[in-house]
């Protein structure tokens, strides 16, 4: 019991120190009353360190584009019964308490013995953590060495338009504040570039992009796309529209 309330403990401070914006993700407590009838529908009692982490949040808000779990958002508790339901192939018993909305089914349950397992979306179930406060000391582990991926940095977006952007010579680089400031490079490619793609009639960029950052093109013709193609020794995009395009609208978003 000791050792899982330390863990929580742990874990609450080294997100609250590395991932200081994660943390304002964390939603008030759930009622005492809630979290017994959690335990009451699994006919069991919570996971002492679960139940301790719910009594202070009740899940995490989506304000932040990382989820607080790795790959999986922190449920709420009126969460959980609807998480339950897509593991239908599940034991009973299972309390999920972590969820990927990222476009799969991932989930993280508690099982009955009180390991920590993950579920894909086929079904395939993996043990992570022997409980609770093991999972909670291995994120709060891989948090401080910097080798889960996290990144607490606020996404940030910016829209602009390429009036004539086939008057653009080949080679020659998009000049704008907004990519600058994002860390992206836009320069105009050759057709036969482009052709590589497919596309024999429309206009593309090269598009060197720092980490956690993206391009979006759009223009009244329609019909956009991205391939990766070497250049200078390394692979970039190429993003790409088809038709006539007349002028370019350029949506970035980046994190900083």
């Amino acid at each position: 019991m000791a050792d899982e309330e330390s863990a929580l403990e742990r874990w609450l401070a080294v997100v609250a120190r590395c991932l200081p914006r994660l943390a304002r993700t964390l939603a008030p407590p759930a009622s005492a009353e809630a979290i017994a009838a959690i335990s009451a529908q699994l006919g069991r009692p919570m996971p002492p360190a679960l139940a301790a982490l719910y009594a202070r949040h009740d899940g995490q808000t989506h304000a932040h584009p990382q989820p607080l779990f790795g790959e999986t958002y922190f449920l709420p508790l009126s969460g959980i019964d609807s998480v339950a339901a897509e593991l239908a192939y599940a034991p009973p018993g299972e309390l999920p308490f972590g969820k990927d909305f990222g476009g799969t089914s991932h989930a993280l349950v508690v099982d009955a013995p009180g390991e920590v397992v993950l579920v894909d979306d086929g079904g395939t179930r993996t043990v992570v953590a022997s409980s609770f406060g093991a999972f909670l000391d291995g994120l709060a582990d891989g948090i401080e060495a910097g080798t889960l991926g996290f990144d607490d940095r606020e996404e940030q977006t910016a829209t602009f338009v390429i009036d004539a952007p086939a008057a653009l010579a080949v080679d020659a680089a998009v000049a704008a504040p907004e990519l600058a400031r994002a860390g992206i490079t836009m320069v105009r490619v050759a057709d036969d570039v482009l052709a590589q793609a497919g596309a024999h009639d429309g206009l593309g960029f090269f598009v060197e992009l720092p980490p956690h950052a993206s391009v979006d093109l759009a223009s009244s013709a329609g019909g956009h796309g991205s391939f990766g193609v070497p250049r200078g020794g390394r692979m970039v995009r190429v993003h790409y529209v088809v038709g006539a395009v007349q002028s370019l609208v350029v949506t970035l978003r980046w994190r900083e």
